[in-house]
């Protein structure tokens, strides 16, 4: 049995058995009828270069965990990568996986959005 679905039924057991408050989608479709302050709405993201120092400090605090994360990430996308082309018999090219993901996690950056990968 997949654990995803046992947190599900678990946690919406809870809920019913112990009668806890929560928000439902009902109660978001309200709201967004103006009887509630909770909303679904949205806006796109804007562009904005972060507020952070530019200087030697912020990188000797950043650098480390950065160069971490994109070394997690590139291999797990590079792992992902291998792993399709043994399924489908052909081969990826690991160099464009790269760039591409670099240059989304940088554009990522400077719309507020998560960077991620594979």
């Amino acid at each position: 049995m997949p654990s995803s679905l046992v947190a599900i039924v678990g946690v919406t057991a809870a809920v019913i058995l112990l009668d806890l408050d929560t928000r439902t989608v009902v109660d978001f479709l309200r709201s967004m009828s103006g009887d509630e302050n909770a909303t679904l709405a949205g806006t796109l993201p804007t562009f904005s270069i972060p507020t952070v120092p530019f200087n030697l400090e912020t990188l000797y605090i950043i650098l480390p965990y950065s160069l971490i994360l994109a070394a997690v990430g590139l291999i797990e996308s590079l792992l992902t990568l291998t792993v399709v082309d043994e399924m489908t018999g052909t081969r990826g090219r690991g160099n464009r996986e790269c760039v591409g993901q670099g240059v989304a996690n940088v554009t990522c950056s400077v719309f507020g959005a998560m960077g991620g990968c594979a």
